[in-house]
């Protein structure tokens, strides 16, 4: 509880803080920041906005016109980029603030351009940069599940690519949609240029080991497997489907009958066993 003489001391200090304002010395009448509704109120307060800080320039930013709101004094800035923004006149004073947020922009900006190297690796990378990176996991990393298939057979990927995927960029261009890269011609090579190409799913299956290793057909002076030999014009102007050659093989045809006889209506004809 207050004692009079403190009350006293209270009323005294209003007294004067009205008077300094040009306030009305009773505490109900003055005006509060919540409700400066009364026109007297505003031009009342208008007294304690200190006018010397519009024109002045912060940093970026130049001070348009200034307001108290709840107690707290802000300036509306026009900044060098275009922009306006209300900013607490502290932050302004301080040099905490000297710009609308576009120079923090351009400081993230310029840091992401020096830290950058390819910019392929960015938002989850590109399918060039993704199959570069699964290349050389499954080459160099025996963690990899797929390290015994090729860096536990020996195959290996050359310095150049190894150094940087610049280079590899360099030497095997974007990744196409829909393909990977496939070691051709010689698929127990290594990763390395003029041993590689973009190739498409259907390339990828006819140079796997188990089907370049089985079936193999020697006919018109080429050796090809048994799918190669399906999609061969040759063979398909003759109206031989996949299905239809592997079964007549498997049967026991030679490969003169099996690739050049066409078929007959007669389905148990490519049954029976070469003659």
């Amino acid at each position: 509880m207050l004692t009079p003489f403190r009350n006293r001391r209270i009323l005294s200090f209003e007294r004067f803080q009205a008077a300094q304002l040009g306030w009305p010395e009773s505490r109900r009448d003055a005006p509060t920041s919540r409700h400066p509704a009364r026109p007297w109120e505003r031009a009342l307060m208008a007294k304690t906005i200190p006018a010397e800080l519009i024109g002045k320039t912060f940093g970026r930013l130049v001070v348009v016109s200034v307001e108290r709101r709840n107690g707290l004094l802000y300036c509306d800035c026009q900044c060098e980029c275009g922009n306006r923004k209300w900013i607490n006149a502290g932050s302004l004073k301080k040099g905490v603030t000297v710009s609308c947020g576009c120079r923090m922009r351009e400081c993230i900006g310029d840091r992401i351009r020096l830290n950058t190297t390819h910019g392929a690796a960015a938002r989850g990378g590109t399918r060039t940069f993704h199959s570069w990176n699964h290349m050389l996991a499954r080459c160099t990393n025996p963690n990899n599940p797929a390290y015994a298939d090729y860096g536990g057979r020996g195959i290996s990927v050359c310095v150049r690519w190894l150094e940087s995927f610049a280079n590899f960029l360099a030497d095997m261009g974007e990744c196409p949609t829909g393909m990977s890269i496939d070691r051709f011609p010689n698929n127990d090579g290594n990763y390395e240029p003029g041993n590689c190409r973009w190739a498409t799913p259907k390339q990828q299956a006819n140079n796997r080991r188990l089907r370049r290793d089985a079936h193999l057909i020697s006919f018109y002076g080429e050796t090809k497997h048994l799918t190669a030999w399906a999609q061969d014009s040759r063979v398909k102007s003759v109206g031989i489907s996949p299905s239809c050659l592997e079964s007549r093989f498997f049967h026991g045809w030679s490969a003169e009958r099996a690739l050049t006889e066409a078929p007959s209506r007669d389905t148990w004809r490519h049954r029976r066993p070469a003659v």
